[in-house]
């Protein structure tokens, strides 16, 4: 048997046992304290991984918008391609569209009140006309009135034309010049 002997004054004793409180309390607080920096780097760590995470993810949805952009832009691209092609067909049709309306007009605006013309016909710009003139006068001013337009050249009016005075019958071959039928 073990005699234990307790020479430790009273004072002392109540410091032994606040200094064991006070190092409990340390302990327990430096305990604490690592816990919360271990809580906090965890943490952190699941934050930098779910930051990484997101921007891997946001990265690949900008990806995919970028390529889905990039799809509807060559989509664009393709279309404003075809249209500009339409276009272009029309504009060449257009350009080398005779607009045979000028002629009409052109010859209505030269042709007197005694010029009655009964058929027209056409082969490139070739013009084949055939008609009657009250008077030989009335034809000739016709004839002099187209070839002073710019319209018309090579006015041919066969001299068999001329014959009668008045109540013709008459025909005539002439050309038209292109920039008069067609658009520039």
């Amino acid at each position: 048997m073990e005699l234990k002997i307790n020479l430790i004054p009273d004072y002392r004793k109540e410091e032994i046992r606040i200094s064991k409180r006070w190092r409990l309390v340390l302990g327990l607080g430096l305990a604490l304290f690592f816990m919360a920096i271990i809580f906090f780097a965890v943490l952190f760590g699941f934050g930098y991984a779910l930051s990484s995470g997101l921007r891997t993810v946001s990265d690949d949805s900008k990806e995919e918008t970028d390529h889905d952009r990039h799809q509807l832009i060559a989509e664009y691209d393709e279309r404003f391609e075809k249209i500009n092609s339409q276009v272009l067909n029309v504009i060449a049709i257009d350009s080398g569209q005779i607009y045979w309306s000028r002629l009409f007009e052109n010859i209505s605006r030269e042709a007197a009140p005694g010029i009655k013309i009964t058929t027209l016909s056409t082969k490139d710009y070739a013009v084949f006309m055939t008609g009657e003139a009250d008077s030989r006068d009335d034809l000739i001013s016709f004839k002099e009135k187209l070839e002073k337009n710019s319209c018309f050249a090579e006015i041919i009016l066969p001299l068999s034309n001329l014959v009668s005075k008045e109540n013709i019958a008459f025909q005539m071959d002439l050309k038209v010049r292109e920039n008069c039928v067609k658009n520039k």
